[in-house]
């Protein structure tokens, strides 16, 4: 019977261990989303500066403005 009470322990302790792995895990993705959302404002920002300018680039040519 303590070898089932042991056992027994040893598996909360596992439980607990993967609820707080998972919490953690969960923060990280939140995080990365809110990364990733800011980095695609930034890019669209980007792609509407680029979208400013015309196609040739503007320049004479030889790669020199």
């Amino acid at each position: 019977m303590e070898h089932l009470a042991e056992r027994l322990t040893e598996l909360e302790t596992r439980l607990v261990f993967q609820d707080q792995t998972i919490e953690e895990l969960h923060e990280v993705i939140y995080q990365q989303q809110g990364q990733l959302d800011e980095l695609t404002r930034e890019l669209a920002k980007l792609n509407n500066r680029l979208g400013q300018f015309p196609p040739d680039g503007g320049g004479n040519g030889d790669g020199h403005g």
